[in-house]
């Protein structure tokens, strides 16, 4: 009896140590194509840490959101080494993928913040560690920092590897007002900027580059535009993940030929359009970029919509930017583009009646169309055969 008591006391305070040593250690609930699942999706992820001596096999171990159903989604058979790391997709799309090697969860992360549960397998909803996140935001994570005990945002996302984090970052900004709104005005404007967080400092810029301490203006004071000008600003603070960045483009008494048509204007950092890495650019072996395809071909972009005859249908909105067809690799063509809204930009629809002949108001992408092919006289070859289409209630592009 004392040698099964003492065993059996023995392998209660293995489990509980196996229990403790298991953890979450960092989670990306805004995922940038940081890392693609093995449908190239960016989908949320969960790293968990092994960080005692002992080999622990993974099944049987839960993750949820949910504190009233801590066995949500459970873990394949999965062996995790001292030190060892795992990424667990939490993409809701459950199961085991892409040569069994990636792990789906069946549940998605908050973006807005909430408490994630890790239970081991001898475990109850008292015995679950958690982790608990507040808002996040695009292009950082949060978890363990490399050089202070607590959780903290991370500067360097690393799925799969030890963290890392230049800054200790403890805080996150609020979006900045740019007033007043973009768009068109007659005669000069007087541009005002303003961050909710009273010790953040903010730059601007107006060659719509992104807005980076040290490099772009300091605004201190309200002051005037008396002609056409994009402002890209955002606020920042030692210590604090800086604001999202606020676009503001401006028409100044517009030439009158322009008001004819809805204008639709596209704003992003130059580098992003035609560098290297530049969606309209060429690679450093001459190659252009505008024929490579998927999320890693994706660049942020701030969009902006005129109706001089209806301002009410106008819009500003932030999102991301693809080419789109092949034709419009051509450097000298006339690019097609697609338009994605998803959480890590704003909005994840686009809620606006774009689309004076649909009844749809609410998009998660567009498709703009260039329209170079129909280059010759009358130029109306295209539209007429669409319209045509249409007309015999077929589905078919507007304009």
């Amino acid at each position: 009896m004392k040698f099964s008591f003492l065993g059996g006391f023995l392998a209660l305070c293995f489990g509980l140590t196996a229990q403790s040593q298991v953890v979450i250690s960092e989670i990306s609930a805004l995922n940038t194509y940081t890392l693609l699942d093995y449908e190239e999706d960016d989908s949320d992820w969960i790293e968990i840490v092994n960080q005692g001596g002992q080999t622990i096999n993974l099944l049987g171990w839960s993750l949820s959101d949910s504190p009233s159903n801590p066995r949500l989604w459970s873990f394949p058979e999965r062996e995790l080494a001292p030190g060892g790391r795992v990424v667990v997709f939490a993409s809701g799309k459950d199961g085991v993928f892409g040569d069994q090697s990636e792990i789906h969860t069946n549940f998605r992360l908050d973006s807005k913040g909430e408490t994630l549960y890790l239970t081991p397998p001898s475990g109850s909803a008292f015995s679950s560690s958690s982790f608990t996140y507040p808002l996040q935001r695009a292009g950082y994570t949060y978890g363990l920092h490399p050089n202070r005990s607590g959780l903290f945002y991370l500067d360097t996302p690393t799925p799969g590897q030890a963290n890392q984090s230049i800054e200790i970052l403890t805080g996150i900004l609020d979006e900045i007002v740019i007033s007043p709104a973009g768009g068109l005005h007659e005669g000069p404007v007087t541009i005002e900027i303003n961050a909710t967080d009273p010790i953040a400092q903010v730059y601007f810029t107006t060659d719509y580059s992104d807005p980076t301490p040290g490099q772009s203006m300091v605004y201190s004071a309200p002051f005037e535009v008396t002609s056409t000008q994009v402002i890209r600003a955002a606020a920042f603070r030692s210590g604090y993940v800086p604001s999202p960045i606020a676009t503001r483009n401006y028409l100044i008494d517009p030439d009158e030929k322009l008001k004819t048509l809805p204008l639709l204007t596209f704003t992003m950092d130059p580098e992003d359009l035609m560098g290297e890495t530049g969606i309209r650019g060429t690679d450093g072996e001459g190659n252009p970029n505008a024929i490579k395809r998927g999320p890693a071909w994706e660049r942020p972009v701030a969009i902006q919509y005129t109706d001089f005859d209806h301002p009410e249908n106008s819009f500003s909105i932030n999102g991301g930017i693809r080419m789109h067809g092949n034709d419009s690799q051509r450097v000298g063509g006339k690019p097609s583009f697609r338009l994605y809204f998803r959480d890590e930009y704003g909005p994840n629809n686009l809620e606006q009646l774009f689309i004076p002949e649909s009844d749809y108001q609410k998009f998660d992408a567009l498709v703009i169309r260039g329209g170079h092919q129909d280059n010759r006289n009358p130029f109306i070859q295209d539209e007429l055969s669409r319209r045509l289409f249409k007309d015999m209630g077929q589905a078919s592009s507007v304009g």
